[in-house]
């Protein structure tokens, strides 16, 4: 039962513009309301080899990444008493694609390099990306042409070449280590990096954003009261935030995850390893912008009255035609897994 507005909510933080000046986020990271739910095919395991480096990995309720080899599909052992051992190492194999040695050089070379997304989109909003309806496609397809050059040239300055590069922290509550077996499980009921949405109506396309950043947050509360007189304290929480934009849906439920719902990756490790590990582990994605550049969207919570929170998230996302995304651990420059 949705409440009413009874008391005015107080706002913590300034409104600020959606591109305004850039504020570091209060408190952490901002919660999410949403993540994967149970899997589909529970009790299930594939062993994969990665295309990136050649190490066996096992992935749970779900497929191998994209690209890698499905080594096997069987019973997944976590759902009985016999220990996972570990799994021998394979020796890395040549990449023959060379958009993914973009993610392997990146990561070897300990480059810093990175793109910031609300500098980015500061700069295109100052541009109009649209076709007027007075104008035709060869003129608008001329000035936007030299608009992007502006952005290209702005790319090159930053990082030496005309992409989009950009390193996210996987989230703690996705990352569990079991001592036990000496395994740490990575998604599973949890998309692995912080994620928003843009698009929807009137699209029907729905874009999976990658939270880069997080740009105003501002908390509050007021009563809120039902139909039926029902009264309840309700937080009320409004986010703005930034990122990139990497998969188009036509669900709205799929939309919130990233790489793909049920998405669910195991490591055998020591435990040494696996400290540093949930310390470290990054999302490294590298890609071009493409058509329609900045997109916009907004994800919204009602109160009720089991769970009175009135959330708002806004995100506004450079388009990314993704080359390449891997998941890393920059204190010993070792590659975990393939994402894309």
């Amino acid at each position: 039962m949705a409440l009413n507005v009874l008391g005015r909510f107080v706002l913590i933080a300034g409104v600020a513009g959606l591109l305004g000046g850039c504020q570091a986020p209060v408190g952490g990271q901002v919660a999410r309301y949403w993540g994967p739910g149970p899997s589909a095919t529970p009790g299930y395991a594939a062993t994969c080899r990665s295309a990136l480096t050649g190490e066996v990995y096992t992935a749970r309720n779900a497929g191998c990444s994209g690209g890698d080899q499905i080594l096997t599909s069987a019973a997944d052992p976590a759902y009985s008493s016999v220990p996972i051992p570990v799994a021998a190492r394979a020796p890395a194999k040549a990449i023959d694609a060379p958009v993914r040695n973009v993610c392997v050089d990146h990561i070897e070379s300990g480059s810093r390099k990175a793109v910031s997304i609300p500098e980015l989109i500061r700069a295109m909003s100052t541009m109009n990306l649209k076709k007027d309806e007075f104008e035709t496609t060869d003129t608008y397809r001329a000035r936007l042409g030299q608009q992007m050059e502006k952005v290209n040239a702005l790319l090159r300055s930053k990082i030496g070449e005309e992409r989009i590069v950009v390193s996210v922290p996987v989230v703690q509550h996705a990352m569990k280590y079991d001592a036990d077996r000496g395994a740490l499980t990575i998604g599973s009921f949890f998309s692995p990096v912080e994620t928003g949405e843009a698009g929807g109506f009137p699209e029907s396309v729905y874009r999976t954003v990658i939270v880069t950043d997080t740009l105003d947050r501002q908390v509050g509360g007021y009563v809120g009261e039902n139909a039926y007189g029902a009264k309840r304290a309700v937080s009320k929480t409004t986010v703005r935030q930034a990122g990139i934009a990497v998969s188009e849906n036509s669900s709205s439920i799929d939309v919130r995850y990233w790489p793909r719902k049920d998405y669910s990756l195991t490591l055998n490790m020591s435990a040494d390893e696996a400290r540093s590990a949930k310390a470290n582990m990054r999302v490294l994605a590298v890609g071009r912008l493409r058509e329609p550049y900045v997109v916009q969207g907004t994800y919204r919570h009602s109160p009720t009255i089991d769970m009175p929170m009135d959330t708002e998230v806004k995100s506004t996302a450079v388009n990314t035609a993704l080359d390449c995304a891997i998941m890393y651990n920059p204190a010993t420059k070792k590659v975990y897994a393939t994402l894309w």
